[in-house]
């Protein structure tokens, strides 16, 4: 049996049902609710962006972990403090370290404690639209009117406009199959390879520059969501 957390509308109640259900996860938002999730088999994360809260359910327990705000803290929760006003997303990575991506900084928690990256840590800025995990391990982040920010672990390498990115809001991140990383942005979809970006907008045939999302399928097109529909690039570009 497999736990199936959900969150119903956007007063944020988490309800917990015990089903059949193997692989799947079943959510249900509410019309202005965002609902990211990271899911291992032991344990359950759910994220209710805006509401600056994220909660691990799992072992017959919640555990919280909300932005630094006085009123929260005297609710007596055992509420663990995270920087920044609202978390923006979470990425489980393959090592089992949750990432947790806030506007006022970068969370790493291993299971046991939270670590968090900032200015004065090396992060070139801290208001964290996206989080992705490349095959190498390496870490991408998608910033808000900052470009995009390289984390191999050690050192931080920040890209912006002035190096070739398309625009410097960067919603969506996606590494294809050959290796190349893809950033969605405010104003068009950037191609990153060889250290070199290519560029694409409604110029180029994309359906709007506004990207939200980017996946490629098995026979390697590229699909890219966007604020009008999707746009679907043949192999070969």
């Amino acid at each position: 049996q497999y736990r199936i957390w959900a969150i119903i509308g956007t007063g944020g109640e988490t309800r917990d049902t015990l089903g059949e259900t193997r692989d799947t996860l079943t959510v249900l938002a509410g019309k202005t609710s965002r609902v990211d999730l990271a899911v291992t088999p032991s344990v359950g994360w759910v994220q209710k962006a805006g509401s600056g809260q994220i909660k691990k359910v799992g072992s017959g327990q919640i555990k919280n972990f909300q932005h630094h705000r006085k009123d929260r803290q005297e609710r007596g929760f055992g509420v663990e403090v995270l920087t920044g006003y609202y978390i923006s997303d979470i990425h489980l990575a393959r090592d089992g370290v949750l990432w947790i991506a806030t506007d006022g900084g970068l969370h790493r928690f291993d299971g046991e404690q939270i670590r968090t990256f900032a200015r004065a840590d090396g992060l070139p800025h801290e208001n964290i639209r996206t989080v992705y995990e490349d095959r190498d391990g390496t870490l991408w982040l998608g910033m808000r009117y900052a470009g995009v920010v390289r984390y191999d672990g050690a050192t931080f390498t920040h890209l912006t406009i002035r190096d070739g990115l398309i625009d410097n809001f960067v919603r969506a991140i996606y590494q294809d199959a050959a290796g190349r990383v893809w950033i969605g942005t405010q104003q068009g979809l950037s191609c990153y390879s060889d250290g070199k970006f290519v560029n694409y907008t409604e110029k180029e045939g994309l359906l709007a520059d506004q990207i939200a999302a980017i996946a490629e399928d098995a026979s390697g097109r590229l699909w890219v969501a966007a604020r009008d529909g999707v746009s679907v690039i043949e192999e070969g570009y």
